[in-house]
């Protein structure tokens, strides 16, 4: 319950720029540490809708400059090599996936059913997961909503109507009436955050591919259960 009321408390702080702006100034002071942010919180900081905020937090975030792609997959090649554990792999998808991504019953379905992804080699999951923006479906794009009290709300657009608008993230749906809306900004991103390895190291990012790649075996029990005559790696 820890971390996600402390994400339900975050998000709710992110709707309003007044809240955004004392969260950057501690930040700032050194009194909230870049490590005590998810990977999603950050994220909305770093593409928020406002200019200054987004400078604001590239500064404090990132001390100015952003990671480089190459440089993070530079460093997470060797995982390519390594088998890894798909029990750990499950419970880092757990973690770092599940708000967003669904497999086989597990997680929450914002993004597509990374099942799916079993038929892609380790390789291509990879640049996925460290460059989320390389290939969007335009379906996964998120969008900031502006309404008539200040409030921004953040989200892939999953529903759409005369009367209203209904966005869906990791934490909630939202149905927002179109007489509250200010305006709709597309931010030409994907939903899903950068910076989710953090705190990674290759051998668990390792089990994390090996769980992603190889979820098609998983019958929703354990690592045990899961086929012995796995392909093998080409």
């Amino acid at each position: 319950s820890g971390p996600q009321a402390r994400r339900a408390i975050l998000a709710a702080v992110l709707k309003n720029e007044s809240s955004i702006d004392l969260l950057l100034g501690r930040l700032e002071e050194g009194n909230l540490l870049p490590s005590e942010l998810d990977a999603s919180t950050k994220s909305r900081l770093l593409n928020h809708p406002n200019a200054e905020i987004q400078s604001r937090a590239k500064g404090a975030l990132q001390g100015g400059e952003s990671p480089s792609i190459e440089e993070a997959f530079e460093t997470f090649q060797p995982s390519l090599e390594l088998e890894g554990d798909f029990d750990e792999g499950k419970e880092i998808f757990e973690l770092l996936c599940s708000g967003c991504h669904l497999i086989n019953g597990l997680g929450r379905e914002l993004g597509p059913n990374l099942a799916l992804t079993a038929s892609r080699s380790r390789q291509e999951l990879l640049v996925n997961i460290l460059d989320p923006n390389r290939e969007v479906d335009p379906k996964y794009l998120q969008f900031h909503v502006t309404t008539r009290d200040e409030e921004i709300h953040s989200g892939m657009l999953a529903a759409e109507t005369s009367q209203s608008v209904t966005l869906k993230n990791q934490d909630e749906d939202i149905t927002i009436p179109r007489e509250e809306i200010v305006s709709i900004v597309g931010s030409g991103l994907s939903v899903m955050p950068d910076g989710l390895t953090e705190g990674l190291d290759e051998e668990m990012m390792a089990s994390l591919l090996r769980y992603l790649s190889e979820s098609q075996y998983d019958l929703g029990t354990s690592g045990e259960s899961f086929a012995t005559d796995m392909p093998e790696k080409h």
